[in-house]
């Protein structure tokens, strides 16, 4: 049990929940409720409802241990003839009824104030009202499926010789056993557990029997739905306003609104007498022509002109419930080969553009990239005696560069390509055994620097720096004369920096206004290797290329 606040009062009412620990429907009982209604074998939970036709309450049926619903009436009413006769009527009908789609009765009872009967309880309390009063409107599909299973149970009625005569979306239930709650009505019907069943015969009528008005002649029914015929000839009315109301709870659930919505029962009725139910696109329902014209036929003025059997209809709703599933598969593979067709052409995209990508690199590289040429390349970069230099390709670590190497040349090289203001010049140098290389950038105005290499015993390196015949102090950092070391000469108009492997060694500070070669010589006992030697636009690092 849980304690809740009473709908009617800030007072705490006490709700049971189900075995399965789900909350039961209703409003808490009243004190009345529960002094008033005494009924043999069964345990009162709730109030469903209430209205002019009596109060409906959720019981528990303590012998066979079920849940029922049992609908209510005052014996002092039903003295009034026609209302007596009503409960009379259902409770008879509905004990004779026996099918999947009809709400079932199980006893009547009565003592000396009232009249109960005992009905089957519908899962989910929600009725095909409710659920468009939530949903707004329902899709096309959930439709043609609740009206397939309203026309079984009509069918079945009409062959134990009854007509309902009151069928409206109120009196269609929603059989709910899971109690899903869904934001969308397909969320409900995904259940295979989930059927409707029609509910409230108590203006029923055997198909050749009575005339469904009360003992002073009033006609009894549903305005709103209830067929042209029920008003003009009752005693003529037959399973075809059965037809002709379910017609009306179509487009009630198509658009949310009855066939005629109209407020003033006067011109209701009178449209209901002179005109067609309009059909469901002509309401402004989104549905496929098909249904809008069945349900067109269903809610014909005339009798005649509407379907002349159930089975005929039946007939046509099923074999659009089929093409509308046969469509959705169609539909289901369509999208589902369109999905893969975009992911196809998206994959192609991506494969098109990095084949495209690769495509451009490697023409721009085999055509049209200018090649990054080392001045060591080609003896033809270099004047002085060349003819004493080897040049050889070597393979190490960087691939197979050109390597210039000479010995024992005393006589300098020096680069044919001039080095201006903005521009270094790089260059990998390694002294092979013991020996001298002398390294000299010359402009011509006023620059001389020479960058002497002496080892001794080629493996120590003594590195000394003359500018202007004014002696530097000597360079550190440089220990190895066995392995390739780096040099790049920064030449600005201010100056030039010598920077050995990355490190700035020295700055000079004597302008630098006009063009510098580099020159290379070694001495007599000297040998020394040159290779990747460029020129730069130091601002841009983009390689001069000879």
């Amino acid at each position: 049990m849980v304690n809740i606040a009473s709908d009617d009062t800030n007072s705490t009412a006490v709700l049971k929940l189900s075995e399965e620990g789900r909350f039961l429907p209703g409003k808490p009982l009243s004190d009345e409720d529960i002094a008033s209604f005494k009924i043999e074998n069964c345990e009162l939970i709730s109030k469903l409802g209430s209205g002019g036709m009596g109060t409906v309450f959720l019981a528990k049926q303590m012998q066979l241990d079920r849940l029922v619903a049992i609908k209510c009436l005052r014996l002092e009413d039903l003295g009034q003839g026609a209302l007596s006769s009503k409960l009379a009527t259902e409770a008879v009908t509905m004990a004779a009824l026996n099918h999947p789609n009809i709400v079932g009765c199980y006893d009547v009872k009565f003592d000396e104030k009232y009249a109960f009967i005992i009905m089957e309880f519908v899962p989910g309390e929600t009725s095909v009202k409710d659920l468009v009063m939530r949903c707004r409107t329902l899709p096309e599909n959930i439709v043609v499926k609740i009206l397939i299973e309203a026309i079984n149970g009509l069918m079945y009625i009409h062959g134990k010789g009854y007509v309902h005569h009151d069928l409206k979306p109120a009196n269609i239930l929603i059989y709910n056993e899971e109690n899903i709650v869904g934001k969308k009505a397909s969320e409900i019907f995904e259940s295979p557990n989930t059927r409707i069943k029609i509910c409230d015969f108590g203006i029923a009528s055997k198909s050749t029997g009575k005339s469904v008005t009360d003992t002073d002649g009033n006609v009894i029914g549903s305005p709103n739905y209830m067929a042209p015929e029920q008003l003009t000839a009752p005693l003529k009315a037959d399973f075809r306003s059965d037809i002709y109301a379910l017609a009306g709870t179509a487009i009630y659930m198509l658009t949310g609104k009855p066939p005629f919505d109209i407020s003033n029962q006067i011109l209701l009725m009178e449209c209901k007498l002179t005109d067609d139910m309009p059909s469901p696109l002509q309401a402004g329902a989104k549905v496929s022509a098909r249904l809008s014209q069945i349900i067109a036929k269903m809610g014909r003025l005339d009798p005649d002109e509407r379907y002349q059997s159930y089975s005929s209809l039946l007939n046509d709703l099923t074999e659009l419930q089929e093409r509308m599933h046969a469509d959705s598969n169609i539909g289901f593979t369509a999208r589902k080969a369109f999905f893969w067709k975009r992911i196809s052409l998206v994959t192609f995209g991506f494969i098109l553009l990095f084949c495209g990508y690769y495509a451009h690199h490697y023409v721009n590289d085999r055509f049209f990239k200018v090649k990054m040429i080392s001045f060591t390349d080609s003896p033809g970069y270099w004047s002085g005696d060349i003819a004493q230099w080897a040049i050889e390709q070597k393979r190490d670590e960087q691939g197979k560069p050109m390597v210039m190497s000479a010995s024992m040349v005393t006589t300098p090289i020096t680069l044919r390509y001039s080095i201006m203001p903005g521009q270094n010049l790089d260059i990998d140098v390694k002294l092979v055994g013991a020996g001298k290389a002398v390294f000299s950038i010359k402009d011509d105005v006023s620059l001389d620097l020479q960058l002497t290499w002496a080892s001794p015993d080629g493996d120590q390196i003594n590195a000394s720096l003359v500018c202007n015949d004014t002696v530097c102090p000597s360079l550190a950092g440089i220990t190895s004369g066995k392995e390739w070391h780096s040099l790049s000469f920064s030449v600005m108009r201010t100056g030039i920096m010598l920077f050995v492997d990355g490190d700035m060694t020295y700055m000079s500070s004597i302008p630098y206004t006009g063009r510098s070669t580099l020159s290379v010589q070694t001495d007599v006992n000297g040998a020394v290797q040159l290779k990747n030697c460029h020129v730069y636009t130091y601002k841009r690092n983009k390689p001069i290329v000879p």
